[in-house]
């Protein structure tokens, strides 16, 4: 059985509802420089995959750690698993949207198995691209104003950068799945700035699931946000667990989620650069140097000390931090 016919057997399956995610799948369905596309590195967005998706989600997390890549590979997993059917991808920024659809999208639709028989004549520029007959990925920005995207009709709707976008505008844009029947989900990522902003009000009304990572020595179960265990985890040896100091190792952890009855109706899931392994584990060049505690750890650690605390809270614990120049925070005021 050759691997078109193995990929159409999952599809089927995944539609009858049979296989509840597509993530072991990826390596078969997608290519990424050149390289099957895994998620070994990321486990942490499997629950992207899935295929019962939830009505809304939310996803808040530091810098490089790969939210880009698994958002783009989502989008055209949903796209190859349903007919006749649009997604719309919005951002505040033109540049920031040019870029997702170049240099994300493009280069997985080019190098992907189950888009290698694509009709060359189908759309395929920066707004609008066609992976497959009937279906449609548009791309578009709105950090003044909804207005362009009026025209549109999609079935999802995956906000990037959600932390820049006027809520305001969003019921606007949420109007583009009104007359679609496919699925109406939205989705949306980025990193946070203040308590003030869409992503951190999208947060508030979803599951929070944080990454929890068990310690074996003291059994204590350390959550992996700034509210719980996070800080008492960033050591100068490594990540480690809060209370008794020993090293955690990442890839034991779950996600644990604050309130899951909202999860069938708005996931939410909170990613923290330091909890990555491209962060806190050591690499090739690591061991070739004879270095016991990651390079990237020790950047980490050297950002906490000499980055702006708000900084350090957005960029590398995916966390909302109020600063001090605001008149009043909401924070404040709750």
């Amino acid at each position: 059985m050759d691997s078109r016919t193995i990929l159409q057997s999952v599809r089927e399956q995944a539609i009858r509802g049979e296989i509840n995610n597509l993530a072991p799948m990826l390596p078969f369905m997608l290519s990424l420089r050149g390289e099957p596309f895994t998620l070994k590195d990321h486990f942490m967005w499997e629950p992207l995959f899935t295929t019962n998706i939830p009505k809304n989600r939310t996803v808040k997390c530091g810098r490089q750690v790969g939210k880009t890549e698994s958002t783009a590979a989502q989008v055209l997993t949903w796209t190859w698993l349903k007919d006749f059917f649009n997604i719309l991808y919005v951002s505040p920024r033109w540049e920031q949207t040019r870029t997702f659809s170049n240099d994300k999208i493009q280069p997985l639709i080019s190098g992907s198995p189950i888009y290698a028989n694509r009709d060359a004549k189908l759309p395929n520029n920066v707004t609008h691209r066609v992976p497959r007959e009937g279906n449609n990925l548009y791309f578009s920005y709105a950090l003044l104003d909804p207005e362009r995207i009026r025209s549109k009709t999609a079935g999802a709707v995956f906000y990037d950068e959600a932390q820049d976008l006027d809520p305001s505008f969003l019921p606007v844009i949420d109007e583009v799945m009104s007359a679609d029947t496919s699925l109406g989900a939205r989705q949306s990522t980025g990193t946070p700035k203040t308590f003030d902003n869409n992503l951190e009000t999208q947060w508030a009304k979803s599951s929070q699931a944080e990454w929890a990572i068990p310690c074996h020595k003291c059994k204590k179960l350390n959550v992996c946000g700034v509210e719980f265990d996070l800080l008492k985890m960033l050591k100068p040896h490594g990540l480690s667990c809060a209370r008794c100091g020993g090293l955690v190792n990442t890839r034991e952890g779950w996600w644990e989620h604050r309130y899951p009855h909202r999860r069938a109706v708005h996931e939410g899931y909170h990613a923290p650069q330091v909890v990555f392994p491209m962060h806190c584990e050591l690499q090739e060049a690591d061991l070739k140097a004879g270095i016991s505690t990651p390079r990237k750890w020790q950047d980490i650690i050297a950002a906490q000390e000499e980055l702006p605390t708000h900084s350090f809270y957005n960029e590398k614990l995916g966390e909302s931090f109020d600063t001090a120049d605001e008149l009043i925070s909401k924070k404040s005021l709750m």
